[in-house]
């Protein structure tokens, strides 16, 4: 277990070994490849239709339109987002920490809202018994243990538990890419004349 830098707390996920340069999330957002592929998939599975069916004895199915799940993810998922803020949050977090929390608010029995968690508040255990509890660290620091129940876990591959982070595994790459662009920086700023003599 290391620091994952996609949120700077420890994850399973984050890969080892030195870089080029210190690399974090928010670093690694300024590398113009890193944010348009983050943006682009953000963005795109944001703006994809979305619709639940229900199958019938025979198989056969009709659109769902009523349930509650479905009136949150096609409207308001919360008081705060739209449904595109919500998939692009949900995104962002998947693609850059390899799993996407989202917390199950229920007024009774009745499910009514869907709020992202940071992933980086988030630390996953396997009981003996078999559950799957979320240590969640939030914002004023107090913890918070959640059950299965309560969360809705989106993970990429990985060993079950918790998804590989597609950013703490391309660490190398990301860190060339910001140690050459302050050397370029550097020289650029310098009139384009490089120190030393030749």
């Amino acid at each position: 277990r290391g620091n994952c830098f996609a949120c700077g707390t420890r994850c399973a996920s984050a890969g080892g070994g030195a870089t080029a340069k210190p690399v974090t999330f928010d670093s690694a957002m300024t590398v113009s490849a890193v944010f348009a592929c983050i943006r682009l998939l953000a963005e795109t599975v944001s703006s994809l239709p979305l619709n639940m069916y229900k199958l019938d004895a025979e198989g056969n199915r009709t659109l769902e339109t009523k349930h509650e799940l479905i009136k949150l993810l096609k409207h308001r998922p919360n008081r705060r987002q739209t449904r595109i803020e919500f998939f692009e949050q949900l995104m962002l977090n998947l693609v850059s920490s390899g799993n996407a929390y989202v917390l199950l608010g229920y007024v009774g029995k009745r499910l009514v809202s869907l709020q992202v968690i940071n992933s980086g508040s988030i630390e996953p255990e396997l009981l003996a018994n078999g559950d799957l509890v979320y240590h969640w660290t939030q914002s004023d620091g107090t913890r918070k243990t959640l059950t299965e129940a309560e969360v809705w876990h989106v993970r990429l591959f990985g060993n079950g538990l918790v998804g590989l982070s597609p950013l703490a595994h391309a660490k190398k790459g990301v860190g060339v890419a910001l140690a050459g662009d302050d050397k370029i920086t550097h020289l650029m700023s310098n009139g384009a004349k490089p120190t030393g003599t030749l």
